[in-house]
């Protein structure tokens, strides 16, 4: 068996493999369908949170808010006077999923320090900026 690395950067490693049956890469495949699988069963429940978060915060229906958003309002004309509110609960809740990636063992506790100190900032803009049409990203 022999395997030679062709490419390695983040997110994407290009690898030539010899003497390797077809039970190998059936098991790899599977391994990382499940890890894909596992990922996104975890972003679902972080957005779950997320929304929750939001809905509770304001006293409004996730449909409401993302509809207003839809139509051009940013989280903290919806907000209102509850803005600072808002602000401190999405900060609270970015920290402990940093923390809970410090215990998991995908951040160190440098990175974390790191990621805390932009944390406010970060959340304080997506607050104010209103989404562009789409979606980020797109």
């Amino acid at each position: 068996m022999e395997i030679k690395i062709l490419e390695d950067k983040k997110n994407k490693l290009v690898f030539e493999a010899k003497d390797l049956g077809h039970g190998f890469f059936n098991a790899l495949k599977n391994e990382l369908q499940a890890q894909r699988t596992a990922a996104d069963s975890a972003r679902a429940t972080q957005m779950t949170a997320h929304d929750n978060l939001l809905a509770t915060t304001l006293g409004l229906d996730i449909a409401t808010i993302k509809s207003r958003m839809a139509a051009g309002e940013s989280l903290a004309s919806i907000a209102g006077s509850k803005k600072d509110a808002l602000i401190a609960a999405l900060v609270a809740q970015e920290n402990s999923e940093i923390d809970a990636a410090v215990t998991a063992g995908r951040l160190t506790s440098a990175q974390a320090t790191n990621e805390k100190s932009e944390v406010t900032q970060r959340v304080t803009d997506m607050v104010n900026n209103v989404r562009p049409k789409g979606g980020f990203g797109k």
